[in-house]
């Protein structure tokens, strides 16, 4: 994707199934919408009229949404065609006045300058309004199939607008680029449960299908054919090593097999008594721990061969991993502990409660503290020896859910249902976040310097390290099911049960959004240069650029001097052109 030059690319964007809404809403947006436009509030008028025709199961077959959104459009552009031409004739009797003043050769220093800064005023509002005008006609040949011609417009738009550029801006530019570049890899009969991108993306994608079943996809590339690999439907779990060349699957035998990724065995894995419950890879992926119904753990070398034999649960073993750094092992069972362990297989620690079952853990990025969560309410951070290091719930509240965040211990717990505290690593409060209703989802930025959550209301809330909050994103019409950082703490990928996705930035902007399905899944990947969706009602698989990155590997000095650049700002008379010249 790095070496490709995104520009000029031009590709159809595969139409999405509509989402069901759980209510009618057709008529009632259809009316604020037009309330908004009457008012002139062309944005939101806009974006009301846009979520009516993505989301609205009820609208008819001949609604006029589609025109009431570009006629909407129309006279938001004719206003700011207006207020252009005003702007121009202000520069222009500003210019005049001041080279009168030149010429009469006035000595007073205050009036030339005054001359001067209502020139310069006049010319920058002017150029903020073309440049907002530019994007709106964007977004109109956008929706007339012109995706090339869109994305030339809006990136010209946010060239002319530089450091004033608007949400609306940003956003024609991104929907050319999702228009442009969301391409299915892969379509399937069934509805897709999960995307799981395997060595950064440049291996292919392990999809699961919601009717069961695991595929091995391997995009083309320039020198082979898109390689689809069905996992043998004895393995009803797939799970991936971390360099995405190896996968271990099971079933509901005791046995396991490691493959390739073209679905070629490399080993098996035979020893337990009973069926296997879970397995996971070591961090390097020459390692595999698997867990039983036998109530035993075993490490295995990813030739097969069995290093040692994990006893001491006395009950089925559901959950296993490595630390990070793959000197330690981890096993949870229901006999409602977990327990720590050597790679050698000597137990090191014993995570439990008295009277409590363990629900759930948690495990820091650095593998020096894990959470620990009981069915009593209570939880606990423990070291990495098993020894408690703090109690997460010191006043009794009932804590619902915790997470660290992804390259940094910092924690942060979910108290009944509507506080999140924010921990130090050693789990010390830091501060709380208290929400008008229920918290659904938590998730921290990768530093620890951020919290996202998502509410019931359907709202995500931004919140800093002290637990102030920074902004709601308000865009969904239903539950938040999902909501992800990128990599780098930049943007924001969520999903919702009213069947779409969102790509934000943090400042609670909408670059663009899609209609996946009833499912919607999104996620960024490992690199944060693409994100991977659904489409097709959920039942296609597709990536898509980061438009940040698209915007940042285009050529600025090739669209200026490009013929067809020339072309469109004189097809749609840009005014101030000469100012993308002298950026």
């Amino acid at each position: 994707m790095k070496n490709t030059h995104y520009f000029f690319l031009l590709v159809a964007f595969v139409c999405c199934l509509r989402p069901a809404l759980a209510q009618p809403c057709y008529k009632e947006m259809r009316s604020d919408g037009l309330k908004y436009m009457n008012a002139k509030n062309y944005g939101l008028a806009s974006n009301t009229f846009w979520a009516a025709m993505l989301t609205c199961a009820d609208k008819p077959d001949d609604n006029d949404l589609s025109d009431l959104l570009q006629k909407c459009q129309a006279k938001w552009v004719h206003d700011l065609e207006a207020s252009v031409q005003q702007q121009k004739e202000a520069y222009q009797a500003a210019e005049n006045a001041r080279q009168a003043a030149e010429t009469a050769k006035q000595s007073e220093a205050a009036a030339r300058q005054e001359a001067e800064n209502n020139a310069r005023k006049a010319r920058e509002q002017g150029i903020r309004a073309e440049s907002l005008r530019m994007a709106l006609v964007s977004d109109m040949v956008r929706q007339k199939g012109r995706t090339s011609d869109a994305m030339r417009l809006a990136y010209l738009a946010l060239q002319m607008a530089g450091t004033n550029a608007s949400p609306p801006m940003m956003r024609a530019f991104s929907d050319a680029v999702r228009d442009s570049f969301v391409v299915p890899f892969y379509n399937s009969p069934d509805q897709i449960a999960h995307i799981e991108p395997l060595a950064g993306g440049a291996a292919g994608f392990l999809l699961k299908k919601k009717g069961g079943g695991y595929l091995i996809v391997q995009p083309a590339q320039k020198d082979r054919q898109m390689q689809v690999t069905e996992i043998n439907a004895g393995n009803t779990t797939v799970v991936a090593s971390p360099q995405g060349d190896r996968f271990v699957g099971w079933g509901a035998g005791p046995s396991a097999r490691i493959f390739d990724a073209a679905g070629t065995e490399m080993a098996a894995l035979n020893g337990h008594a009973e069926p296997i419950r879970a397995a996971a890879f070591s961090p390097d992926g020459r390692l595999v721990v698997t867990g039983s119904r036998d109530n035993t753990a075993r490490i295995w070398a990813n030739t097969g061969k069995s290093l040692a034999v994990l006893e001491g649960h006395s009950g089925n073993v559901q959950w296993v991993s490595f630390s990070p750094d793959g000197t330690a092992v981890l096993t949870r069972a229901s006999d409602g502990t977990a327990r720590i362990w050597s790679v050698q297989g000597a137990l090191v620690g014993v995570l439990q409660a008295d009277g409590a079952y363990l629900l759930d853990l948690r495990m820091a990025p650095d593998g020096k503290r894990f959470a620990a969560l009981f069915s009593d309410g209570q939880a606990r951070l423990y070291a990495a020896d098993g020894k408690v290091v703090a109690a997460l719930n010191p006043t009794g509240q009932t804590v619902k859910d915790a997470c660290f965040a992804a390259a940094n211990p910092r924690l942060a717990v979910r108290l009944g249902n509507k506080t999140v505290r924010l921990c130090t690593p050693d789990g010390d409060p830091l501060a709380a976040c208290e929400h008008p209703t229920n918290v659904v989802g938590m998730t921290l930025r990768p530093d620890g310097n951020e919290l996202l959550t998502w509410a019931d209301d359907h709202v995500l809330r931004l919140w800093d390290g002290r637990g102030q909050l920074l902004r709601e994103l308000r865009g969904h019409r239903a539950g938040v099911t999902n909501a992800a950082f990128s990599p780098d703490g930049k943007f924001i990928l969520s999903t919702s049960k009213d069947g779409t996705a969102k790509l934000w930035d943090t400042d609670g902007s909408i670059w663009t959004d899609w209609a996946s399905g009833p499912n919607p899944l999104a996620r960024f990947a490992p690199d944060g240069g693409e994100f991977m969706t659904n489409v097709n009602g959920g039942r296609s698989v597709a990536r898509m650029p980061l438009p940040a990155l698209v915007y940042q590997q285009i050529d600025r000095t090739s669209v200026l001097a490009a013929t067809s650049t020339k072309a469109l700002l004189e097809e749609f008379r840009v005014q101030f052109a000469d100012a993308l010249e002298k950026k």
